[in-house]
């Protein structure tokens, strides 16, 4: 028998329609991913303490801290250090730009 590997993905957006499609999507084309959803830091912080996810992906632009300041609290609070490709849309021009900066 095969063990299946399961990947817990956190997103992190506050756009909802989003989140959903992204989840949707995802977890219709891959049978061992578990998403869980986040709109905001403070409830993303809670749902990776509980929900262990191995993998986050989250928005530049939360609410209430921005993504890098989110990613520097996993790294401080979690002792954990994250890969890090940030995806910045920007609707005025519809360019994307990418970095990975060092946190």
């Amino acid at each position: 028998m095969l063990n299946r590997i399961i990947i817990k993905l956190l997103i992190v957006d506050p756009n909802n329609p989003f989140r959903q499609t992204l989840k949707s999507l995802l977890v219709s084309r891959f049978p061992a991913i578990v998403v869980e959803e986040s709109s905001c830091a403070k409830d993303a912080l809670q749902k990776i303490y509980d929900f262990t996810p191995n993998l986050i992906l989250t928005d530049i632009r939360l609410p209430d801290l921005s993504g890098l300041d989110l990613t520097k609290k996993i790294k401080l609070e979690l002792d954990l250090t994250p890969e890090q490709v940030f995806a910045d849309i920007d609707s005025n021009v519809g360019t994307v730009t990418t970095s990975s900066p060092e946190a």
